[in-house]
């Protein structure tokens, strides 16, 4: 069977790989289906696995969603996609059903990308803390504990953490960017071997996407069950980000008092790598900031616009660099771009959608 062949690929058609790329597109049933010259209900038997598309159809379908043809066929192997509910979304108030599953859908790409990597090449192993796991609604304390604890584990020395995506990339977990045009914070989800942590692509902040990093970092560390938007994990994840990146022992004596120096907190905000905002949020929580004066603080922010644009560019984000390397590498053992879009059938359209959503820097393993 070639990767062009709709007869071929219609016998073997696998209906979760066409759920996969119609969400990864974005695209509802209605709208594939307008789009085929199909029903909306054909879609849906389609992929239900109640009906197999011809193979005309399964051509159109393939143009449509820009996959190869070869994409949709059974490679004995079952796609896992996981639900909203596997994952660690922010808030599914604040993010459409649509967006949310495309951005699975694209990790889940991904995971099938790294699949053929891993055939050919050894990969950072994961090295996450399997012990630190909580449940319910626990104390500040015992979340600054399980950051400490983390840090001690990875031997990260005092002070800031250089590179927060670098570093998770060298224990295991694939960091990839989603492809701007629709709106997600950031999330996480364990696939079959290794977790993938999907970081907005759109934000443009240093500083921010460093604590994205971190917050999904501990998401993964703490919560062994997912449950998408809940107020407590997504705290414990806040808190956890904090004090991942600014350690108690390390941070407290260069924290504001009552009195904020703005000039100072830019200095200090280029120093850690961490915005104002986790500045004073950190200075409240350790309790060199009272209340009153956070308060009026995150009011001075607000009235001057900071809370979208912060004084202190730190520049652009940290870009994940492991699938790029890993690419690099099998270019070196003769396996080139085209040669990695036929065999997973991901096609270049798709497969070059990936790779950039890994970042684009490319450096060795």
């Amino acid at each position: 069977m070639t990767a062009d062949d709709p007869k071929a690929t219609s016998s073997l058609f696998d209906a979760t790989r066409l759920k996969l790329a119609r969400e990864a597109r974005g695209l509802k049933k209605g709208d594939l289906a307008r789009e085929v010259g199909v029903t909306p209900a054909a879609i849906g038997q389609f992929e239900s696995g109640a009906a197999k598309p011809r193979a005309s159809t399964l051509a159109q379908l393939a143009l449509a969603l820009r996959f190869p043809v070869g994409f949709f066929a059974y490679t004995g192997e079952p796609v896992r996609q996981p639900d909203v509910a596997d994952t660690f979304f922010r808030s599914l108030r604040r993010t459409k059903q649509t967006d949310r599953q495309r951005a699975i859908a694209h990790a889940t790409l991904v995971s099938l990308l790294l699949g053929s990597l891993e055939q050919r090449l050894t990969l950072p192993s994961v090295e996450i803390p399997d012990d630190l796991h909580i449940q319910g609604d626990v104390s500040s304390d015992h979340v600054e504990e399980v950051a400490g604890a983390v840090r001690r584990v990875w031997e990260i020395p005092s002070g800031p953490v250089k590179h927060v995506v670098r570093l998770l990339e060298t224990k295991g977990i694939v960091v990839v960017r989603n492809p701007s045009g629709y709106d997600i914070d950031a999330f996480s989800a364990w696939y079959p071997a290794r977790p993938i942590v999907v970081l907005a692509d759109d934000k443009g902040s240093f500083e921010r996407s460093r604590f994205d990093a971190a917050h999904e970092l501990g998401h993964l560390v703490m919560h062994a069950d997912p449950a998408p938007g809940d107020r407590v994990l997504e705290t414990q994840a806040h808190r956890f980000a904090s004090a991942f990146l600014m350690p108690r022992n390390d941070i407290i004596e260069q924290l504001p008092g009552n009195r904020v120096d703005w000039q100072g907190l830019v200095a200090l905000k280029r120093v850690w790598g961490v915005s104002i905002q986790a500045l004073l949020y950190r200075a409240r929580t350790l309790g060199t900031l009272s209340e009153l004066s956070y308060e009026n603080a995150v009011r001075t922010i607000n009235r001057r616009g900071w809370r979208r644009q912060e004084p202190g560019y730190l520049g652009p984000p940290e870009e994940p660099r492991l699938i790029n390397a890993a690419l690099e590498k099998l270019e070196e053992l003769g396996m080139s771009m085209d040669d990695l879009a036929r065999e997973t059938n991901l096609g270049p359209v798709v497969l070059a959608e990936l790779v950039g959503s890994a970042g684009t820097t490319v450096v060795h393993l």
